[in-house]
């Protein structure tokens, strides 16, 4: 059985999904060497058709989990969706006069953005894509910040300084300053996202691959 196994996932809810299906894993096989990159959406769909750079050599990428289907219209890609699906929540300092409310109304949600801007992130980023397309969406006029952060934790750590508000999934409000920040639960569809388990197409899965995906609730061919 091969023992070294290359995954790549998003800083956030994703990754942490995986470093817990990969500590199942882990126990069945002490041997197995697992190696996970994080990275963007868009760095990671890079590395997955071109391989990963690593000091002198490039690696392949055996499997990414991700919080949308980057295999859609992607003809080098393929994917399985997950039964995993995350809410998305609209983060605020704790200060902030909102958050004492658990949920969010249409209209109040608009006011919001009146205010203050939408914290931004580089672009590639699966998460900030989301919360566009939700706000775009629901037709929420909103401002982009000219302070641009990278990782899921910068924007927590933006939202806790005051500089804006953003869009960030339920897990991440839990683990990253939950003292600091407040999520909101956000009216209407299109608040919550589906996860998926994706890899090259034509990729020769290993049996500790196939594994984690079991673990993690998909079966891979």
């Amino acid at each position: 059985m091969i023992t070294n196994l290359n995954l790549a996932a998003p800083t956030g809810t994703a990754e942490s999904q995986l470093i817990r299906a990969v500590k199942i894993l882990m126990e069945m096989h002490p041997e197995l060497i697992v190696n996970i990159y994080d990275g963007t959406t868009n760095e990671i769909k890079d590395w997955l058709e071109n391989g990963k750079k690593v000091e002198n050599h490039t690696i392949e990428i055996d499997l990414t989990l991700q919080g949308k289907d980057i295999a859609e219209k992607n003809t080098i890609l393929e994917s399985i969706k997950m039964s995993y699906v995350e809410e998305n929540l609209l983060i605020v300092p704790v200060n902030h006069p909102l958050a004492s409310k658990e949920a969010l109304k249409e209209d109040e949600l608009q006011a919001v953005f009146e205010d203050v801007v939408f914290i931004n992130r580089f672009k590639g980023a699966a998460v900030q894509e989301v919360g566009y397309e939700y706000l775009d969406e629901h037709k929420i006029k909103y401002k982009k910040s000219n302070f641009t952060v990278k990782s899921l934790e910068g924007s927590v750590r933006a939202v806790a300084a005051g500089i804006g508000v953003a869009i960030l999934p339920r897990g991440t409000v839990e683990e990253i300053l939950p003292d600091q920040i407040k999520g909101i639960s956000l009216p209407g569809p299109g608040n919550k996202r589906q996860f998926y388990l994706a890899w090259k197409k034509g990729k020769n899965h290993s049996e500790n691959a196939k594994e984690l995906a079991k673990i993690l609730g998909v079966d891979i061919p």
